[in-house]
């Protein structure tokens, strides 16, 4: 048996320049397409009604409702093996609510728009 302390290896490893530059240019791509959930929601309800993009911290809730009953029913959509009669019937019910709740809170600000658009052709009408 051997006293003397075993020796490590370099922690540089070398690499062929092209090789590098491919490594950081996947790496680079990834890091500037990859988008959170929650942001790519945001940027969705201030897209739908963009009164929202002044509402951004009360919307967050809204976001994460939002996140969290789209991710419940993908879970479902998506072959799990399970049928259909798997599923809590209350459960999906509530989900359900859940998510034309936010659904609302989505597209309110539209609804309202529509509604003062109404009012001008009424009257524009009349």
């Amino acid at each position: 048996m051997s006293t003397e302390p075993a020796t490590l290896p370099s922690p540089d490893v070398t690499l062929p320049r092209h090789l590098f530059l491919k490594i950081v240019t996947l790496i680079k791509d990834h890091e500037t397409t990859r988008t959170k959930p929650e942001d790519a929601a945001i940027r969705l309800f201030e897209a739908c009604a963009p009164e929202n993009q002044q509402l951004r911290d009360s919307l967050r809730p809204v976001v994460l409702q939002w996140l969290e009953v789209t991710d419940w029913f993908m879970r479902k959509a998506h072959d799990s093996g399970k049928v259909d009669a798997d599923c809590d019937g209350n459960e999906f019910r509530r989900q359900f609510e859940l998510f034309e709740l936010a659904l609302g809170a989505l597209v309110r600000g539209f609804f309202a728009t529509v509604e003062g658009l109404d009012e001008i052709l009424e009257d524009a009408n009349s």
